[in-house]
């Protein structure tokens, strides 16, 4: 059968076709309920494509349970995958590189799909989180010539106009991203990519006033902080108001929106360490209770070094929480990922990772000196740990906070030079 979007897919009856197009639909809007796609997937073991969509639901996760829980479906779709397409096969394959955490080279075949099938918004949505574990800034200009093929096919859905304007605005084209973010909020006012789309443009552009006018006209939206988009975009309004003064607006929206909600989230972890090491650097005092409650959060995954994004923020709340033991297990997996995987990720572990987790060490203990020490030869690497312009920007801060509490101006001058966009920094 086809699918509203005129892909073929296998062993599909009506309700298989209804399950495929509501996991794409809410994936794309980032706005929760894709866990259903699990239950229509055991209804139609024929179907190979929806038990792909189980293990994408998992591999989500970015946590080894994540990766374990994709298993079964990723062997339920292969039982029936030879009778599969083509672009099945591939999304299959797809899942296998994901799994075994190789983000370059399922980036390169998810590409190859959206190529072939510039209407497979899953696989488009895939690709973008996978240049997130790569590092989204890192991969702007990847990442932006993809959504300038897909827009024209797909210029009446606002989730891909979403898209195309981050892409726009982490290439540092804001006018553009803009035209992109606000055709996607009049095709529909509740798309929450183009809420953070436009957030990140505001940040970044140093237009903070006009960024907390749209947000706050967004934020009655954000109904469902927990599995979804909405928590994040409560992040970027903080920073917003952050960046306005308002350290009491950030805090309220730290414990309404982004922290609390889902506590095993990898995201709203890193959200919520993000959040509270910006405000200690705009010298406010966090309360050890919240770091202690992000600590217990983080502990079960603390002998994991899956993203190095990840591992750097869980590093300082270790850190600031005096966990030594989760410190030490999660140096013990840093190592361990320095010499394991592909080539292409102990590199980046090397020479942007293991800079980022020692730095983050680093400043949780107030070390200046140890902060530039370990960031300053690494900063034009940082990107590529993964994340957005916008969160890749805490090292930098980091680093400028060391540099201006050891008197060395001229090397902050240099790193102020990294930033991008135009906006003013503490």
């Amino acid at each position: 059968m086809l699918c509203s979007h005129d892909l073929a897919t296998t062993g599909a009856d009506a309700a298989a076709i209804e399950a495929i197009e509501t996991f794409r639909d809410r994936l794309l809007r980032m706005e929760g309920g894709t866990d259903e796609v699990l239950l229509a997937a055991a209804k139609a073991p024929e179907c190979p494509l929806l038990q792909i969509y189980a293990a994408i639901f998992w591999l989500y996760a970015g946590t080894r349970a994540g990766n374990a829980e994709a298993t079964p479906w990723i062997r339920r779709a292969e039982k029936t995958i030879a009778n599969g397409t083509e672009r099945e096969k591939c999304m299959l394959e797809v899942c296998h590189r994901w799994q075994a955490n190789d983000p370059e080279s399922a980036i390169d075949l998810l590409e190859e799909i959206t190529r072939l099938h510039p209407r497979d918004t899953v696989a488009a949505k895939a690709s973008e989180f996978n240049y997130y574990k790569t590092g989204q800034h890192f991969q702007a200009r990847r990442f932006l010539r993809q959504m300038k093929r897909l827009i024209n096919v797909n210029d009446a859905d606002p989730d891909v106009q979403a898209m195309c304007g981050f892409a726009h605005e982490l290439s540092g084209h804001y006018d553009q991203a803009r035209r992109h973010a606000e055709k996607a909020v009049e095709l529909r006012f509740a798309t929450p990519w183009a809420h953070h789309a436009l957030s990140h443009i505001a940040l970044i552009t140093d237009d903070v006033d006009r960024g907390l006018r749209e947000q706050k006209e967004f934020l009655p939206t954000w109904d469902n902080p927990g599995p979804s988009i909405h928590g994040h975009n409560g992040w970027h309004l903080a920073l917003l108001r952050l960046r306005a003064g308002d350290r009491g607006g950030c805090l309220e929206l730290y414990d309404s929106l982004v922290w609390g909600h889902l506590t095993t989230s990898v995201g709203q972890q890193t959200d919520a360490i993000s959040l509270l090491w910006r405000l200690e650097i705009h010298g406010e005092s966090i309360a050890p209770e919240r770091w202690e409650a992000i600590a217990r959060a983080c502990a079960p995954t603390a002998d994991e070094a899956l993203s190095p994004f990840t591992a750097a923020h869980h590093a300082y709340a270790f850190t600031r929480a005096q966990q030594t033991e989760c410190l030490e297990k999660l140096r013990a997996a840093v190592t361990e990922a320095l010499s394991q995987g592909t080539l292409a990720r102990r590199r980046v572990w090397r020479e942007a990772g293991l800079p980022a987790v020692e730095g983050s060490i680093a400043a949780a203990r107030q070390d200046s000196a140890s902060v530039v020490e370990a960031l300053l030869p690494a900063i034009h690497e940082i990107p590529r740990v993964g994340g957005s312009d916008a969160q890749d920007d805490l090292w930098r801060e980091a680093l400028l906070h060391a540099l201006t509490k050891l008197g060395r101006s001229a090397d902050r001058h240099k790193i102020l030079a990294l930033f991008p966009g135009t906006r003013a920094l503490p």
